[in-house]
């Protein structure tokens, strides 16, 4: 019998290891032959495709699919940007910009693959949450995913930057002429367009957060803690420096009235006003939330607290005044339901 409870054991042990190996060896090599047989007459966009779908590639450090998808990938912008079939241009501030030079097609082209990645990871996170709400681990681990691909997106905007700042740098000390200053205006356009896309990713994450706090506690009994506050006015504190930093993005105007200067201010067009009208919005939240703050029993300021919710009040009914003559602005009906929301609040 003790004989007979070894052999079992050794077949438990003999299983977990021809399963590992299976899962870790076996598999990704039948996933590539699989791949290899496909892979005649697939255009390089289906290939990838093809490689990033779930039964394709797996996680596993050996699998040779995924040493196969990056090297597809980086031939595939290395392609585009040379032939300049893709991002050739951009649109920034009512102005199609030409990109003329290869490295920057890469670094946008770069930037476009990761965004692309870190939206399907999201919504695969939110997907997996939603029927994981009782899983910690899956949840932190997706979660865990996700931010990294954010930061990488992130960090591909800042190289994007790099090079766009490098560029106009080597033109500061070129005489101003019309093909000089029409070279300039278009590297100051590129380089506030990724300054801004990096920022709307940041506070659109950031204003997400700030409304998962306020919509899980504010329905809780006693409402909002000091804590749920003090964090709700930190992030409009961030959200209120990122969209000052949104408004002094440079770029706009007209490759004609461009003097040359880089650091000459940004034109007053549809892009500052919907900056401007913005401003107002997070600086009337910012100031609601502090004055909840200084109203909490713990801080007990109350003629403190009056005078934020006075503040926070003329500075909601200005932003909707000025969201509501931006007809163009991206959410803007979204924006203003919500402040009027709020409002409603202030008024209660």
């Amino acid at each position: 019998e003790e004989g007979g409870k070894k052999n079992a054991l050794k077949q438990l042990e003999l299983l977990d290891f021809f399963t590992t190996r299976a899962q870790n060896v076996i598999a990704p090599l039948l996933r590539y032959c699989h791949y290899e047989l496909q892979e005649k007459g697939m255009s390089p966009t289906e290939k990838i495709s093809f490689l990033q779908s779930s039964s394709s590639v797996s996680d596993t450090p050996n699998d040779p699919l995924s040493s196969k998808l990056s090297s597809l990938k980086a031939q595939t912008l290395q392609t585009q940007a040379t032939t300049g079939s893709s991002m050739s241009h951009i649109v920034f501030r009512e102005n199609t910009i030409a990109v003329e030079t290869k490295e920057l097609r890469m670094a946008l082209l770069k930037v476009q693959d990761l965004k692309g990645d870190w939206e399907e990871d999201s919504k695969t996170s939110n997907s997996s949450s939603s029927n994981n709400n009782n899983n910690n681990k899956n949840k932190n681990a997706n979660n865990s995913g996700s931010d990294a691909k954010f930061m990488s997106l992130l960090s591909g905007y800042d190289d994007a930057i790099s090079l766009a700042n490098r560029e106009l740098k080597q033109l500061a000390a070129l005489k101003s002429g019309p093909a000089v200053n029409a070279k300039k205006f278009q590297l100051v356009n590129i380089l506030g367009y990724c300054k801004y896309q990096k920022l709307k990713l940041v506070m659109g994450r950031n204003e997400e957060w700030a409304n998962d706090i306020i919509r899980r506690n504010k329905t809780k009994a006693g409402g909002m803690t000091l804590k749920h506050l003090e964090e709700a006015a930190h992030l409009y504190d961030a959200l209120l420096q990122d969209g000052r930093a949104v408004a002094a993005i440079p770029g706009g105007g007209s490759p004609e009235d461009f003097d040359g200067d880089a650091a000459t201010p940004a034109a007053e067009d549809e892009f500052l006003l919907e900056a401007n009208a913005n401003i107002l919005r997070l600086r009337s939240l910012r100031c609601y939330y502090l004055a909840q703050m200084h109203a909490a029993p713990a801080v007990h300021e109350y003629p403190k607290a009056l005078a934020l919710l006075d503040q926070a009040e003329s500075l909601a009914l200005e932003a909707s005044e000025e969201i509501g003559a931006c007809e163009k602005m991206e959410g803007g009906e979204d924006l203003l339901e919500r402040l009027e929301d709020v409002l409603e609040e202030m008024r209660g």
